[in-house]
């Protein structure tokens, strides 16, 4: 997966990867992340809004949003703020609410 030299800076720094995983963690993003028309509602405002600041394709893996140009080029990521934390549960299919006994 190629990355912006930009997108290499951002990532490394907002999701503390080293250099070598940047690209790896951004062809999961961009093969296995979420589309925004599969987001909940206020999840994906903040994608679209995100996105219109890059005019960019968004992707959400783990619990961080990335942006890629139309051919799969890396651009950006940022965390998902907390307040987004309850639909990242849903659209992982995890009931927010629940608190496993064993942790």
């Amino acid at each position: 997966m190629d990355v912006t030299r930009h997108g290499m800076k951002k990532v490394r720094h907002r999701l503390g990867l080293p250099k070598k995983a940047v690209s790896r963690e951004a062809d999961r993003a961009w093969n296995e992340g979420t589309k925004p028309e599969d987001m909940p509602g206020a999840l994906r405002h903040y994608c679209e809004v995100k996105g219109d600041d890059h005019e960019a394709v968004a992707r959400i893996y783990g619990e961080h949003l990335f942006f890629f140009s139309e051919s799969g080029l890396l651009i950006t990521a940022y965390p998902v703020p907390p307040k987004y934390r309850h639909a990242l549960a849903r659209l992982r299919g995890e009931n927010p609410h629940h608190h496993n006994e064993s942790e």
